[in-house]
């Protein structure tokens, strides 16, 4: 994997305590070796399961934390290399859910770039 996407999954994995404990579990998971493509997807689990089991008390740190992710999306989709646009599309992206119900709101919250890339996917 290229260096800029793995530099890419380190850079998410710092926006937030979660994440990085995220990271941690995937290293010990695959031998101290980072894979960005399992890793992303992860993290798009982890946003899933955020905006599904937060209650209205959390809400407020939940769109924080899934507004601070969708963020660093949308600026590597609009600036990172092709490798990291590629990792952004097929790791992300593809995992975004369509069906109707409260993680269907991560597709309303996505930026202009991974909102444009996201309706080509679907």
């Amino acid at each position: 994997m290229s260096v800029s996407a793995i530099a890419f999954a380190k850079e998410v994995a710092a926006l937030s305590p979660a994440l990085t404990a995220l990271l941690e579990d995937h290293m010990k998971d695959n031998f101290d070796e980072l894979l960005p493509h399992l890793f992303i997807g992860d993290v798009t689990r982890h946003v899933i399961e955020l905006m599904e089991d937060s209650s209205p008390e959390d809400s407020l740190a939940v769109r924080r934390e899934v507004k601070t992710i969708l963020a660093a999306m949308e600026a590597g989709c609009a600036t990172g290399t092709p490798e990291v646009q590629e990792l952004i599309a097929a790791s992300f992206l593809e995992n975004v859910p369509t069906k109707e119900g409260r993680c269907s709101e991560i597709s309303g919250m996505l930026g202009p770039k991974l909102a444009s890339q996201w309706k080509k996917m679907t």
